[in-house]
């Protein structure tokens, strides 16, 4: 059931399926992609790639200097938690038992499209990151703030 162009609500079974909408099987080329990574993202989400956006992921990750300590955890988190995942033939693609405990998502997730990965969601835990928390600065501030940094119109 789609919720906007890029945002999906979908179940999980009992097995830590997922199905994978179609217009989001596609790479960058519009070739087909069966094959994904999957590691944890950031603010609780799961972080999914197709092996060429891992690719690309990595080769910026090899620009980083793992001389600094908060570098090094950050990767390490990264890649020790990095699955290896293939579309079935409905479309599914199997996420472990603990990655979907990592994101605390049980039997629905929010499946979102970014330009460099899709992101997997608990439902209400998205709700929440939406709207903000204490502490949080206002979209419209985010907004501007982006706009200066790359003259956006």
């Amino acid at each position: 059931m789609p919720l906007t162009k890029n945002s999906y609500n979908y179940s999980v079974d009992h097995k830590g399926r997922v199905s994978l909408p179609a217009k989001y099987r596609k790479t960058n080329s519009s070739t087909l992609c069966d094959t994904y990574m999957i590691t944890v993202g950031l603010e609780g989400c799961l972080a999914v790639y197709s092996m060429d956006q891992w690719e690309n992921f990595i080769g910026k990750l090899k620009k980083l200097h793992s001389n600094k300590k908060d570098i090094r955890r950050y990767l390490r988190i990264i890649f020790s938690n990095a699955t290896e995942s293939q579309l079935d033939k409905q479309g599914r693609m199997s996420i472990s038992q603990e990655l979907l405990a990592d994101a605390k998502i049980e039997k629905e997730v929010r499946i979102i499209k970014l330009p460099d990965r899709i992101e997997l969601w608990n439902p209400e835990l998205f709700k929440k990151y939406e709207k903000g928390g204490e502490g949080e600065r206002p979209i419209e501030e985010i907004v501007e703030e982006i706009e200066d940094w790359n003259d956006l119109p």
